[in-house]
């Protein structure tokens, strides 16, 4: 019979393998924390500065790899949200209003002119 090549490893073998095991996971739970703080730090930052979203913006989009339909997505609802919540934005809000109304008058005024027109014009004929 021949000899096995293969024998059983050492306890310092094993020993030094596991090391290197508890190494590489202290390691990885070391960089998850410093993510979570610097993401925490993020968060923070941009609740208390909104006018330092847009350059706050990329920096979370780079960090959790949004594709480029989700960075439009969230840049579009971010547009929206300002005007709907600016006083610029609820200026224009409100000057749209106005004008819609104000159209809508003129074009009543507009209406009962032709008609009074119309009226008028045939009653004189008789």
């Amino acid at each position: 019979m021949r000899p096995s090549r293969w024998c059983a490893p050492s306890p310092l073998d094993v020993q030094t393998e596991q090391n290197g095991v508890d190494q590489k996971a202290k390691q990885a739970e070391a960089k998850h924390a410093q993510d979570l703080a610097y993401l925490r730090t993020l968060i923070l930052r941009y609740m208390e500065l909104e006018d330092q979203h847009e350059a706050i913006f990329p920096v979370i989009a780079t960090f959790f790899g949004f594709t480029e339909q989700e960075v439009a997505k969230l840049a579009q609802a971010q547009q929206a949200h300002a005007q709907r919540n600016s006083v610029w934005g609820r200026t224009l809000s409100a000057g749209t209003f106005l004008l819609g109304v104000a159209q809508e008058a003129a074009h009543e005024v507009s209406a009962a002119n032709h008609n009074r027109a119309g009226a008028g014009g045939g009653a004189g004929a008789s």
